[in-house]
């Protein structure tokens, strides 16, 4: 029963942990990276630590105003002014090559993970007799209502073990790892009917994103393309997706 800072600032680590640190709030994304550091310099050797941050363009500035000469602002104009608020946000953090086209819902996540791995690798500087690193496990884009967030995970390791961890994890083998900073997988599946669901269940995992849309009566998007993209997407998550049922007790 305490903020988020107030656990951090607490923390004495004295066995092995998973600690997530869940965050929403994009105003704070500076104090909540600063945050994660804090804990990465305290953690113990294969502790796990996950961090989920705002990663939704919109948050940092929305259009649909006018400019001076009372034309509707541009995509390059509207790209600027979001890049001027992550600056802001992130402070020391911000990776310094960043452009304003890259203010985009593909872009943000990447320039975040970036955040991160600069982060990580102050906090762990200390510990470099140690040889110490935070290794990047998972990492994911994903809608959480109206928003875009950002889920990445890792553990700390010592650069010593690091072959003989993905050896005996194999984890580099899973298709849904991201074992390298940069990278992310995006978390974009439908939201379905049980009797959708129980269709294009019944097709998996023979039938190809193609076919599936071939059987299916509507698009998931206007987009045929993206149409497809959502369908591909489902077939990589089908086994985790929710299912919810009305039952009455």
């Amino acid at each position: 029963q305490k903020d988020s800072s107030e656990f951090v600032d607490e923390y004495q680590a004295s066995a092995n942990s998973i600690i997530w640190l869940d965050f929403a709030d994009p105003n704070k994304t500076r104090e909540q990276i600063q945050q994660f550091q804090t804990l990465l310099s305290k953690l113990l050797p294969h502790d796990i630590l996950k961090i989920t941050l705002n990663a939704n363009p919109q948050s940092l500035y929305t259009s649909g105003q006018k400019d001076a000469n009372g034309q509707r602002e541009t995509k390059d104009f509207i790209n600027g002014k979001r890049l001027e608020k992550l600056v802001h946000r992130l402070g020391d953090f911000m990776p310094q090559d960043v452009l304003a086209d890259q203010m985009t819902g593909d872009g943000l996540p990447r320039i975040l993970i970036r955040a991160l791995e600069f982060a990580a690798n102050q906090a762990l500087e200390g510990r470099r007799r140690e040889n110490m690193y935070f290794q990047p496990l998972t990492s994911y884009a994903y809608s959480d209502s109206s928003h875009q967030m950002l889920t990445l995970a890792g553990i700390i390791l010592s650069r010593n073990e690091r072959s003989a961890f993905f050896r005996e994890t194999q984890i580099k083998k899973w298709k849904l790892a991201t074992p390298h900073w940069g990278s992310y997988h995006e978390i974009m599946v439908p939201a379905l009917t049980a009797r959708e669901k129980i269709f294009i269940d019944q097709l998996l995992p023979r039938k190809s994103s193609k076919e599936i849309h071939k059987k299916l009566k509507f698009q998931f998007d206007p987009s045929t393309q993206k149409s497809l993209i959502i369908i591909e997407n489902y077939k990589k998550f089908y086994r985790y997706y929710p299912s919810f049922h009305r039952v009455a007790l």
